[in-house]
């Protein structure tokens, strides 16, 4: 056939399928399921049902060994689009089941692209990475399905679903893709999610054999000797206690001896978790752990409908962000029933909500324990409440670092985040731009101002702070000024003072604005100088930095909120702070392998140190697989993981280590204010003795805040120290006795008691 007769048939091949393709799309769509036929101008539109985003950044339709597709353009900085909901739950247009996302592609890159799912909140520009595609450089067509867990996907508007790509190093075109979720209607679908599970699987453990190379394993430190095992536990085939969350635990961890029975005390309106932790004697199959509810003559405590989550073990960096040691330890908190051999401790949690107006006393219950191949047990469950509920003060105390752009949040983020004790964020409150007329900008302000409304009504407080790191470029390109002109200044006070307008209006009384993250270098403090300054002289602004002792020095003038890193925290330090007339507060990792920093920093610790706030970073930052902790250039900095079960993410051991902590500080904040009542009405006797009790505890804490983190954090807090490797034992003498913390808790909770018996 002669070559221009082929090339005029190739052509109307190629544009009948063009013309066919929306009819595909159409043809395709079904009960949860949606294929996406790419190489139509459908792709471009905004109304068609699956569409690109990022129109610039797609090339024209192109055909290859017989594939209609679109090209990915290269080195884009991420290319969107959107597809049709389906399927969602009942709230916030979340996905209500398992989704997965099949895509038809010509691997020709060496390196994989990075998916992404939008969900709102912390990430990459409200989306959550999801996995990789592709990177066999290869050249065959390949359709590779990634796997979207329940609480890593959610509609904006109810109608789409919205998707990104970035890390793309080719031209790489992209023939289809099909969202579909775990009951879709599709003859495959059982194929598609086998090979979805499986081809992660086998991504995690060629990241994790990658990371291996190099690193160093410390294996697990000596438990000490195991106590013979009573007969009962013998004929069961396990032992069982009950250590508190905070302890840090391993394969191969024993009873301590105070943990051998589950008593609770608690608050009204207080959360505790509790750990079941299991010790098999001899295979025992799948475990089963259920509470009943305890009762009293008072009442009934809602506890046999608590979700139990068992924890998963991982490989965990040891040490700072970029160490290269690492152990194998308990951190993420899932459902479903593990099966549990002797070779490694089966951990269940459960968190005990106590209603607010619940009565004092004990309540008595049972937990039950099953299991597949070995015995049962029913062992008692006691429940004291206490007769006085727990203050806080008017202002913010716990914070976290919340990575989320143009107040794009997620509720369920949210409420997590609440019910685990936290009121304040450091996050992105700043609203979208645009120019306005004769250098000035125009603002979006229907998200930042629908996020403080959220955030009130779930009980955060002020100060509420925004980060503006971008905002003085972003100003000054949208109003087109000279850079540091007087019309670029009063810009950039507009928004400022729009943001405080929007926070007044649902309540929060202060507002602070964070422009540069860690000034150490001399251009960096310079910047934060400038930007400090900025926000000083708008009317009613806040400055907030990450400090250390050398910007501080230069800052001080401009500065409201001293979040010093943990690291540098001394009393001298609070001391010149206040001096300043400034506020202290500090801030300090969330992601330790050993849940009891958590604890200790957010409680007792914070409790000493008198700063007005404290701070941790972060709640969901990964850089690839989720449970692959050395797949990137540092640590994932997560103390969550995305669900399978719900839309709200899987909590971890440090996590529930955090609300720990803030009730232990709440518990002292109680007695402080107490006897702070009792010599307002005159009972300084009750007072000092009150006083007496708090100093007795809050003793043997150091307010040093080297001795209170690890030298890795001091790598964290300067990451030009990231190549340093102190060593990697963990130094124990830092931390509490595990006991510790709940005696000192009953010795709190007991003179609370005592100072309000002896008011009139």
């Amino acid at each position: 056939m002669p070559v221009i007769a082929m090339r005029f048939l190739s052509t109307i091949c190629l544009l009948l399928a063009i013309a066919a393709a929306p009819a595909m799309e159409r043809e395709m769509d079904g009960p949860h399921h949606h294929l996406w036929t790419l190489g139509s101008a459908a792709d471009l539109d905004p109304s068609a049902p699956s569409h690109f985003e990022t129109i610039d950044r797609v090339g024209a339709v192109g055909e290859a060994d017989g594939s209609v597709y679109r090209a990915l353009k290269p080195d884009q900085f991420q290319v969107l689009w959107s597809m049709p909901a389906f399927a969602l739950g009942p709230e916030h247009g979340a996905i209500s089941q398992v989704f997965y996302l099949s895509v038809r592609f010509k691997d020709i890159a060496q390196k994989p692209m990075h998916f992404w799912s939008w969900r709102g909140g912390e990430g990459f520009y409200g989306k959550s990475i999801l996995g990789e595609v592709g990177g066999a450089g290869d050249g065959a067509w390949k359709e590779e399905t990634l796997v979207i867990p329940r609480s890593m996907l959610r509609s904006g508007d109810g109608r789409s679903l919205r998707f990104g790509v970035n890390n793309i190093t080719a031209a790489i075109p992209v023939a289809s893709m099909l969202l579909f979720s775990t009951d879709a209607d599709l003859a495959d679908r059982d194929l598609r999610i086998t090979r979805a599970h499986a081809l992660l699987r086998e991504r995690r453990a060629a990241a994790v054999a990658r990371a291996k190379d190099g690193m160093n394993d410390l294996g697990l430190p000596d438990p000490g000797a195991p106590g013979a095992p009573t007969s009962e536990d013998t004929k069961r085939g396990f032992s069982v206690f009950f250590p508190p969350v905070s302890r840090q635990l391993f394969a191969n961890s024993l009873p301590s001896g105070s943990d051998a029975r589950c008593q609770i005390r608690i608050c009204p309106g207080e959360s505790r978790s509790v750990l079941v932790a299991i010790r098999a004697i001899a295979d025992l199959g799948r475990v089963g752990v259920a509470f009943s509810d305890p009762t009293s003559a008072s009442g009934r405590i809602a506890l046999s409908g608590a979700p139990v989550r068992w924890a998963r073990y991982s490989i965990q960096k040891v040490g700072s962000s970029w160490s290269k040691d690492y152990r194998e330890s308990p951190e993420h908190l899932s459902r479903g029933d593990p099966v549990i051999a002797p070779d490694r401790l089966g951990i269940a949690c459960v968190t005990v909500r106590v209603p607010d107006g619940a009565g004092p006393g004990t309540y008595l219950g049972t937990l039950s324990i099953t299991s597949e191949r070995g015995g049962a047990a029913a062992l008692p469950v006691s429940v004291e409440v206490l007769p006085f509920t727990l203050e806080h003060p008017a202002h913010a105390t716990h914070g976290l670092f919340y990575y989320a752009d143009y107040a794009e949040m997620s509720p369920f983020d949210l409420r997590d985040m609440r019910d685990h004790g936290i009121d304040m964020l450091v996050t992105g409150l700043l609203p979208k731009l645009s120019p306005g007329p004769q250098q000035t900008v125009a603002m979006d302000m229907t998200a930042v101002r629908a996020t403080f409304a959220e955030l009130k009504q779930l009980g955060f407080r002020s100060p509420m702070i925004s980060s503006t790191g971008s905002l003085i470029d972003l100003v000054r390109s949208n109003a087109r000024t000279a850079d540091g002109s007087p019309e670029h200044h009063r810009a950039f006070s507009s928004v400022l003072t729009a943001i405080m307008d929007a926070a007044k209006a649902e309540g929060f009384t202060d507002t602070g604005f964070f422009p540069v993250d860690e000034p150490h270098t001399d251009p960096l403090i310079a910047s934060a100088l400038k930007a400090c300054s900025w926000i000083r002289e708008t009317p009613g602004a806040r400055s907030y930095i990450t400090a250390n002792p050398k910007a501080v020095g230069v800052l001080q003038p401009v500065l409201d909120y001293d979040a010093y890193n943990l690291v540098y925290l001394t009393p001298e330090v609070g001391a010149e702070v206040k001096a300043a007339g400034a506020t202290l507060m500090f801030y300090t990792s969330s992601v330790d392998v050993n849940p009891e920093s958590n604890r200790y920093r957010a409680g007792f610790y914070f409790a000493k140190t008198g700063a007005r706030s404290m701070q941790f970073f972060a709640y969901s930052l990964f850089e690839h697989d989720h449970h692959a902790d050395f797949d990137g250039e540092h640590r994932d900095w997560n103390i969550v993981f995305p669900s399978m079960d719900e839309p709200t993410h899987d909590p971890t051991l440090e996590w529930e280590a955090v609300r720990e902590g803030v009730y232990d500080y709440r518990y002292a904040y109680t007695l402080r204010a107490a006897a702070e009542r009792a010599r307002a009405e005159g009972r300084g006797g009750a007072a000092d003795q009150a006083l007496q009790t708090l100093e007795s505890v809050l003793a043997p804490i150091d307010p040093i805040g080297k001795n209170a983190a690890t030298p890795e954090q001091a790598i964290e807090a300067d990451v030009r120290l990231k190549e340093e490797r102190p060593d990697a034992a963990q130094d124990d003498g830092r931390r509490m006795a595990a006991d510790w913390y709940e005696s000192s808790r009953q010795r709190i909770a007991d003179a609370i008691v005592r100072v309000q018996r002896t008011a009139p």
